[in-house]
């Protein structure tokens, strides 16, 4: 009977939990939870103008620093995803736009954060040839040896597209040169596939020194 008895007031509980919700209750910060509901909306929908900013910029053109920092201090994440999983920091690293990258790590931006593909930041730099962002990349924690879905590291994308300036620098910063992607394929292999054989043969000069 004592058991019923304790199982009988759970259930009590249970009942007077699942009473409609005040919504005007105000928590901590101050907000009832339709407020809260509204908070919510409006940083999804600046998250989503300051993606669809960015991608509207094209390569040729300067991103516009003040505008973005303002989506950021009005409440866009940093580290908001597209469909494709992309963040600001991967478009921005695109178009080498260093002081805003500079801003978003600032703010919280993930600088090794990956898309629905595993590319990471750097994998953009690398393939944009985008040195500066590269570099400031390295320096705020990104992985130089980051593979994507297909084991590419960045020195493999730096490879595809015969940038031998951003080999240089992410050799300076240790990257593996020797790492093979899933087809197992180094950065020389892939360069050379690409008929890029001044940079196939810089690389295994590399290669040979390590």
């Amino acid at each position: 009977m004592r058991l019923l008895g304790i199982n009988l007031l759970f259930q009590g509980k249970a009942i007077q939990s699942n009473k409609s919700p005040n919504l005007n209750f105000r928590g901590n910060l101050g907000r009832t939870q339709v407020d809260t509901v509204s908070f919510k909306g409006n940083n999804e929908r600046l998250d989503q103008e300051l993606i669809d900013y960015l991608k509207s910029v094209k390569k040729s053109e300067k991103l516009d620093f003040e505008k973005v920092k303002k989506y950021i201090t009005d409440g866009a994440d940093p580290n908001a995803k597209d469909k494709n999983g992309q963040t600001p920091l991967h478009i921005t690293a695109r178009s080498n736009s260093t002081d805003i990258i500079e801003f978003l790590i600032k703010s919280g931006a993930d600088a090794n954060i990956k898309d629905k593909y595993s590319v990471s930041p750097l994998h953009e730099a690398a393939c944009f040839k985008a040195n500066e962002a590269l570099e400031l990349l390295i320096k705020n924690g990104a992985d130089v040896n980051a593979k994507d879905r297909d084991g590419d590291t960045p020195s493999h994308i730096a490879a595809m597209k015969g940038n031998k300036e951003v080999l240089e620098t992410l050799i300076r910063h240790k990257a593996d040169i020797k790492a093979k992607n899933q087809n197992g394929a180094t950065p020389s292999d892939t360069a050379a596939k690409f008929e890029h054989y001044d940079v196939a043969q810089y690389l295994r000069y590399k290669m040979q020194e390590r």
